[in-house]
C-alpha cells in the first residue's frame, strides 16, 4: 500500500472511529466507546514512531514527539475521548504534509503591487 493510499486510510480511520465512539457513548456503552477512542488515538501515532526515533537520535524532536506524549498523558490519565481528538489531529497533519504541495507564487518585482492596490 503506498504511502499516500495508507495516509488517507488512517484519516479516515480515526475520523470514523471518533464518530463511532461517540455514537457508542451516546447509546450508553461507555466501556466499548472508551476502547474506540483509545484505539483511534492509537492508530496515527503507530506508522509514525520509526520517523519519531529517528528525529530524536538526531536531536530534532518535532510535532510529532510532543503529539505522542501528549497522547500518552491523555491515555494515562483517563482521557481517551482527548487522546482520540489528539490522534485525528495527528492523521490529519499526516495527510496534509503528504497530499500538499507548496503553493509559490511569484514574488512581485519592487515598486509593483502598491501600484495595483
Amino acid at each position: 500500500m503506498s504511502s499516500e493510499r495508507t495516509t488517507r486510510w488512517i484519516l479516515f480511520m480515526t475520523v470514523v472511529g471518533v464518530a463511532l465512539g461517540g455514537f457508542l457513548f451516546l447509546l450508553g456503552y461507555e466501556t466499548a466507546a472508551r476502547i474506540v477512542f483509545a484505539a483511534v488515538a492509537v492508530v496515527p501515532v503507530v506508522p509514525q514512531v520509526r520517523e519519531m526515533i529517528a528525529k530524536l537520535r538526531r536531536r530534532q524532536p518535532g510535532v510529532d514527539v510532543i503529539a505522542l506524549l501528549a497522547v500518552s498523558a491523555a491515555l494515562v490519565l483517563g482521557e481517551f475521548l482527548t487522546a482520540a481528538i489528539i490522534g485525528v489531529m495527528l492523521a490529519t497533519g499526516r495527510f496534509l504534509e503528504r497530499a500538499g504541495t507548496p503553493l509559490r507564487l511569484p514574488r512581485p518585482r519592487e515598486g509593483e503591487g502598491v501600484d495595483r492596490a
